[in-house]
């Protein structure tokens, strides 16, 4: 078993130089040359120094670095509570130590080393989602990428209110993202750095201000397509986020103008009903799905989560309606990474509030892996679904509506933060 520890300030290079091998085909850091090395480790220990919440770890094996890890200590909004959420990243092992369960050693490390911080939950980007379930994180919202002609959006908005961004917006632009992650389900708080991404040379991004606030703002990029012509350009947005109504279509109004210039606007959202906005839903492949079933979006799976302390996110959610139910539960977790997690624990549901018991005689208990207890426990899969595919089961089939009606949720947690 290797030794993890903190990464010092000499190792960045060698860091880099493994996360490039293990990585290597992100974007703009696929070839390991000097200049490339520089600059990530430039913005390596950037981020190190300059954000208090970001840590690299690494795994060295007599004094040698062959594998790592990156941490953020994120705030996270669940139902309307912000809790501590250990981020994960940049999970990277040496070509040459391939297979020797350095990656379990890591990822153990990042369970242990968020328990220690009180943290009900973790979160990463799988680079496959199938090693990660199998460890215990379940799977996230699902994403659509929509693919639309600027002169399909409704001519409704207003975008009069709308501007490009500039230096000076920096306090109300955090403002406002502020206010719009503590009502939204899902969303992290922004980083330092993070945010200060916006400005990045490659981005345009403009905002949505109605009496000095900035209500909504929208980042995306010029993608064309040389390859047919250099005049049939695309707008890629990575963001887009408005506080009302007057916001979302002032910034739809905005993209809609555009319709001279640009071909087509790449639009990612967690919306499942955004095909009811634009005048044709389909997004021009051409394609049909089983009979007259035409494709209008791309769907993706990204963000994972993984509840590491059950009584402690139970807690967490002390205040919130669990949909107005009465029950006394027996909930059984299997938790192969997590000993203090691989256990039955007691909950009394009384008019939609939760209690942790440290036992009681449940009217009902019901089993699943902690993968599948925490997408259900953030209300991205019902408990019905769950017991029909045969990854949950209930003692009781006559509780079946009324577990079901518990852990429903009418939101599903999104993130547009990336990590």
């Amino acid at each position: 078993m290797g030794q993890i520890r903190k990464l010092p300030r000499k190792d960045f290079v060698t860091f880099a130089k493994m996360m490039i091998n293990a990585f290597p085909g992100f974007p703009g850091y696929g070839t390991p040359d000097k200049a490339t090395v520089d600059k990530l480790v430039k913005l390596l220990r950037e981020s190190a120094r300059t954000d208090p919440v970001v840590s690299y770890f690494g795994c060295y094996d007599r004094g040698q670095l062959i594998g790592g890890i990156r941490f953020f200590d994120f705030t996270m909004n669940v139902f309307n509570n912000f809790v501590l959420c250990g981020g994960g990243s940049l999970l990277g092992i040496d070509l040459m130590h391939k297979k020797e369960k350095i990656a379990k050693e890591l990822m153990t490390f990042y369970i242990d080393f968020y328990l220690k911080k009180k943290a009900p939950l973790t979160a990463l980007y799988p680079f496959r989602p199938d090693f990660y379930h199998k460890m215990g994180w379940g799977y996230g919202a699902k994403l659509s990428q929509y693919v639309i002609k600027p002169a399909e959006l409704p001519a409704i908005g207003d975008k009069s209110k709308v501007r490009f961004f500039t230096k000076k917006d920096w306090p109300k632009l955090r403002a406002g993202y502020d206010r719009y992650a503590a009502k939204t389900h899902g969303m992290f708080k922004k980083l330092a750095g993070e945010i200060k991404r916006i400005d990045m040379p490659n981005l345009r991004s403009v905002v949505y201000e109605d009496k000095g606030k900035i209500l909504g703002y929208l980042v995306f990029t010029f993608k064309s397509d040389p390859d047919k012509s250099f005049v049939l350009v695309h707008i890629k947005v990575s963001e887009f986020i408005y506080e009302n109504r007057e916001a979302f279509w002032g910034l739809i109004a905005f993209l809609r103008s555009q319709a001279d210039q640009i071909d087509s606007i790449v639009l990612p959202t967690y919306d499942d009903n955004f095909h009811f906005l634009p005048s044709d839903p389909r997004n021009h492949s051409g394609r049909l799905l089983s009979i007259l079933a035409h494709e209008i979006d791309w769907q993706g799976l990204g963000i994972m989560y993984r509840v590491i302390d059950t009584p402690g996110l139970f807690r967490t959610l002390k205040n919130h309606n669990f949909n107005n139910q009465t029950c006394r539960m027996k909930i059984t977790i299997s938790d192969s990474f997590l000993e203090s997690n691989n256990k039955s624990f007691f909950v009394s549901f009384k008019d939609g509030r939760a209690e942790m018991k440290t036992k009681g005689n449940s009217e009902v208990e019901i089993r699943l892996d902690v993968a599948e207890f925490s997408s259900m426990i953030l209300g991205v899969i019902d408990f019905k679904s769950l017991y029909l595919y045969k990854l949950a089961e209930i003692s009781n089939i006559d509780f079946l509506e009324t577990v079901n009606k518990i852990f429903l949720s009418d939101v599903k947690p999104i993130t547009t933060t990336q990590f």
